[in-house]
């Protein structure tokens, strides 16, 4: 039987994992609502809303099928083969399970195209953040090359947890804020790239699974999950909003449409300012989590929940208010008066 820090290792693992389906399954519907009119996307989604039941099955069975599925035991000894047969037999089970609910309940899916889409997100994400954690916890000349086993001792026995509480709180939490808003507004402007949002999804992914994969070596992965999660579902959820933003801009620019190229990226534009200031208010909300709850003497569990009832609340204003702002119409652009003359005119 396992002991009590792996059992809360696991846990961690399942939660994090959770999150990451349910990012990836917003991901692709995103993707499937924007790529209307590309390819086999012939035809036009509902918004967001209309798959929200999809993610009361996801998010809690996603991690169960993959512990059925062995892909919790022994995981700095699996083979990326190993880990994506594991990953495609969870998504077998969980595509029968949500065809059960939709038959049985009579629920909708309301487009197929969003599932193996996400299948391919969520498997990406999976194991880009598992395959790199468990890469640098195995070898030691990668983490020698990340520090110094000295370094490293330092890390996990001190730095690691000292960082989130070395500064004041006011100013950590002014830091941090101020940071997160930086990447992004950099995620939403140079989204038109199309390159941008991925490079930061990529490093990101890479950064977090390499310190994982650091603090897995010295056994002290319940500390590090049990300091990213309170702040970092609500931070990497406004992350992804960003580069989502951005990866849209780029879209416009890419299938305007029936509107000129211009036109589509000006309207898009105002819109991801609206978007940019939202998240700027979200990622203050992070920032006070991560310097006043992260820190805290309350217990794990305590602080977890604090940052899952926030990111609740938060996911929450989105599917409700959204849901209703996309049937009466909203689009995020500016009112028509305001948004200049589309055309020379003289006199």
């Amino acid at each position: 039987m396992l002991g009590r820090k792996q059992e809360l290792n696991l846990q961690f693992q399942q939660i994090v994992d959770g999150f990451l389906m349910v990012v990836a399954f917003w991901a692709a519907h995103t993707i499937r609502f924007l790529g209307a009119n590309w390819f086999i996307f012939d035809k036009p989604i509902d918004p967001f809303a209309e798959f929200q039941w999809l993610l009361f099955v996801i998010m809690p069975f996603g991690p169960i099928l993959l512990e059925l599925q062995g892909y919790y035991a022994h995981p700095l000894q699996k083979t990326v083969q190993r880990s994506v047969g594991q990953i495609a037999h969870m998504f077998f089970w969980l595509g029968l399970l949500i065809a059960a609910c939709a038959y049985f309940l009579r629920l909708e899916v309301p487009s197929r195209a969003v599932m193996p889409i996400f299948a391919v997100l969520a498997a990406a994400f999976l194991l880009i953040a598992g395959a790199s954690g468990a890469w640098v916890a195995n070898d030691p000349q990668v983490q020698a090359s990340l520090a110094s086993d000295s370094e490293v001792r330092q890390l996990c026995e001190v730095q690691f947890e000292a960082y989130y509480s070395e500064s004041p709180a006011a100013s950590f939490a002014g830091r941090v804020w101020t940071n997160n808003a930086w990447i992004a507004a950099q995620s939403i402007a140079f989204g038109i790239t199309g390159v941008f949002p991925v490079y930061v999804f990529v490093s990101n992914a890479i950064g977090v699974g390499s310190t994982a994969g650091l603090m897995a070596s010295c056994d002290r992965l319940d500390l590090f999950f049990g300091l990213i999660l309170p702040h970092g579902l609500l931070e990497l959820t406004a992350v992804f909003v960003a580069l989502a933003a951005g990866l849209r801009l780029f879209w416009a620019w890419i299938d305007p449409g029936p509107r000129p190229r211009l036109e589509a990226l000006a309207q898009e534009g105002r819109a991801m300012v609206g978007i940019a200031v939202g998240l700027v208010v979200v990622l203050f909300v992070s920032g006070i989590v991560e310097a006043y709850v992260t820190p805290s003497p309350l217990p794990t569990w305590a602080r977890i929940t604090v940052g899952a009832v926030v990111w609740g609340v938060f996911v929450g204003y989105v599917v409700v208010l959204g849901r209703r702002a996309v049937r009466a119409g909203e689009t995020g652009d500016v009112r028509r008066e305001l948004r200049g003359d589309r055309d020379l005119v003289a006199g």
